[in-house]
């Protein structure tokens, strides 16, 4: 703990995947991150700090203040719920006052009172994510993804953290304390704590429901950027041994090691394929440059979601002027759900959507270089064969057929 692990754990929060990643997207996990960030520096202020001692109706009103802070912030982002789990873990294992369980659980009675308008609303829409079923929990989706990005971030990482976690053990055990006497509430039982109890518990929850994918853990980023901090600092005490210089310069050098491993997923990051290895923009451009007025486009709609070619047609429109969307069946902005809906080939045919069409261009995924044939037959029903010109991208081809 400290102002130097304070430096040191903002340095690695800001080169860390997960976190540069979602600065990236824009979207809610990294306002997540942020809020859970100062609701745990309230939680460690009342629990053990200054907090404790202040006048008992300011200390009611941090506590008020923990729960509202919560509540907002699971509206924002409604796994941040988990967050207080993290809190609780820390409080049954510094062993905590019954005063301090009982006003974290008036708090969260409120919290969950709060929020119980959209956990029902996020229950009875949790179709609009069963996709997630389809993902299957393997390593990656463990220990490298939801943080780190990359295996060799990964394993630097965690060996970081295991040695702040070891060291603070051993710390524990050369002061006589032991889990059933309570530990220290120290930064690292803190990060420990939120690191893997929320997100384990969404692990878990995962098993009933498909809810859980790795940008989901954001909120628990920050914490993964104090445990890795600590093991810097922990390496530069244990190299210098006793000597301040030396342990300066280690930890100094053990930062910027950091930097330099995260440096490459960074690069990535802002390269032209870094959402989902998408190329929506050299889609439209090919788009643009290959079609004529009154042709069509089929999109390949057998992908999951975010990966569906029709979105360069929303991220990207300027390239498909030209070209009917022939199987539109309801546009995402009149959907109750937040896709386009389509028709199949035939469905499309069946309301006269090809009547005057004599060329289409069937856009597909092309993730792994063997094309599905989205649509192909239907369309070989209805006259369309192959020209032989097929344009293609990083990831998708583009193919023209007439009759």
């Amino acid at each position: 703990g400290g102002p130097t692990a304070a430096i040191a754990a903002g340095i690695v929060g800001s080169v860390l995947p997960r976190m540069t990643y979602a600065g990236e997207e824009a979207r809610s996990f990294a306002f997540s991150a942020a809020a859970a960030a100062w609701l745990t520096l309230l939680f460690v202020w009342l629990v053990d700090g200054r907090g404790r001692t202040v006048p008992a109706n300011v200390r009611r009103t941090c506590w008020l203040l923990y729960g509202a802070g919560m509540a907002v912030a699971s509206y924002m982002f409604l796994y941040m719920i988990a967050l207080a789990l993290g809190h609780l873990a820390v409080l049954l294992l510094t062993r905590a006052s019954r005063r301090t369980l009982v006003s974290w659980a008036l708090a969260m009675a409120g919290t969950a009172l709060a929020i119980t308008p959209i956990a029902l609303l996020a229950f009875f829409e949790r179709r609009q994510i069963g996709y997630l079923g389809a993902q299957t929990l393997d390593p990656s989706t463990l220990l490298y993804a939801p943080w780190f990005s990359t295996p060799w971030v990964a394993a630097v990482a965690w060996a970081l953290i295991l040695l702040a976690v070891g060291g603070s053990i051993a710390a524990w055990r050369r002061a006589g304390l032991h889990l059933r006497t309570g530990v220290p509430m120290t930064a690292t039982t803190v990060a420990f704590c939120w690191l893997i109890v929320p997100t384990g518990a969404l692990l878990l929850a995962n098993l009933v429901f498909p809810l859980y994918t790795a940008r989901y853990s954001t909120f628990a980023a920050p914490a993964a950027a104090l445990l890795v901090a600590e093991g810097i600092l922990v390496l530069g005490r244990w190299i210098g041994r006793g000597d301040a210089r030396r342990t300066v310069i280690v930890s100094g050098v053990g930062l910027l090691g950091f930097v330099a491993v995260c440096a490459p997923v960074y690069q990535l990051q802002r390269g032209p394929y870094a959402k989902n290895n998408s190329d929506w923009s050299e889609v439209s451009a090919a788009m643009g440059a290959v079609a004529k007025p009154g042709d069509a486009v089929v999109f390949d709609e057998s992908t999951r979601p975010s990966q569906r070619p029709r979105l360069a047609m929303h991220t990207y429109p300027a390239g498909f002027v030209n070209v009917r969307d022939v199987t539109l069946e309801t546009p995402y902005s009149e959907n109750v759900g937040w896709a386009d809906r389509a028709y199949g080939v035939r469905d499309a045919a069946e309301h006269g959507r090809f009547d005057d069409v004599d060329r289409v261009w069937l856009i597909e995924n092309d993730v792994d270089g063997n094309l599905r044939d989205y649509g192909r037959e239907a369309l070989t029903e209805l006259g369309f064969e192959p020209t032989g010109r097929i344009v293609t991208t990083h990831r998708t081809a583009i193919i023209e057929l007439t009759r």
